[in-house]
């Protein structure tokens, strides 16, 4: 269990053990903005906490603590990218402070993309009927080897049941060892806004039938996207329903109903 004192009150989360030297991964936005931290072990036992590296743009944070070797029983990442809808999975943490909670369920779905709180997208995203709840933040998804496929981040939403997220284990260790040396990670990025290709946007822009791929709607100003040539739209149409940008003109209309986005609320308890 991970306290982070914040200047308005404490939050709750969870994380799981790195390595021996005293690493222990957790969701950035647990420990993000905190005085101080402290990690409570499955045995009772508290120690402080330290920041070593955190990457808002995943929502990974490494922490560190000086804790008994007894403690410091590292888990073993898995390979999230090896796992498939229908496998058991298993999740651990501490919803609404009720330490050491383990729930299961299944893969629900894979290669979903969500927003973490810095508001670049997450992709990959796994998603899981495990129950998870307010408190189990940063805590780990095993898979029935017990190795880590994932950080359990987000539900769909606060009403939601059998709805949740967790951050691939692949982009971890993709991330660990800069997160670890740096303190930090360089992300690439382009900087763009995009949707679906669905088949109202081909008869809108009069395209081939059977055309897939990604609309490009918007473009940073000065980022890598638009300094490549890439470019968005600004021809606005109605496009089932939502104003959709497809050409090459003037500001957006009045907004009516747009399209509908999902939201996703963390797991951190306020206390």
């Amino acid at each position: 269990m991970i306290k982070a004192t914040l200047p308005a009150g404490t939050a709750t989360g969870s994380g799981f053990v790195y390595d021996v030297e005293g690493r222990i991964i957790t969701n950035n936005h647990v420990i993000d903005g905190a005085n101080s931290m402290t990690v409570t072990f499955i045995n009772g036992t508290i120690v402080h906490a330290t920041v070593v590296g955190v990457d808002p743009y995943s929502d990974i944070a490494v922490i560190d603590v000086d804790a008994p070797a007894a403690l410091l029983v590292p888990l073993k990442l898995g390979d999230s990218s090896s796992l498939v809808v229908g496998e058991s999975v298993l999740a651990i943490g501490n919803p609404y402070g009720l330490a050491d909670t383990l729930t299961t369920g299944i893969v629900s779905a894979l290669g979903r993309k969500m927003d973490s709180e810095s508001g670049s997208a997450i992709v990959d995203v796994i998603q899981t009927d495990a129950a998870i709840n307010p408190g189990n933040s940063g805590g780990p998804l095993l898979n029935m080897s017990g190795e880590v496929v994932g950080i359990n981040t987000a539900i769909a939403s606060s009403s939601s049941t059998g709805i949740g997220f967790a951050v691939p284990s692949n982009t971890i260790a993709r991330e660990i060892n800069d997160l670890i040396a740096e303190g930090s990670y360089a992300q690439v990025y382009l900087r763009i806004s995009g949707l679906d290709v669905t088949p109202g946007i081909i008869s809108a822009m009069d395209l081939p039938e059977g055309t897939y791929g990604t609309l490009i709607t918007t473009v940073g100003k000065g980022n890598p996207a638009e300094k490549a040539g890439l470019g968005g739209g600004s021809t606005w149409r109605v496009v089932d329903g939502s104003y959709v940008p497809i050409g090459a003109m003037s500001s957006p209309p009045r907004m009516g109903r747009g399209r509908e986005s999902l939201r996703f609320d963390t797991l951190y308890a306020e206390e």
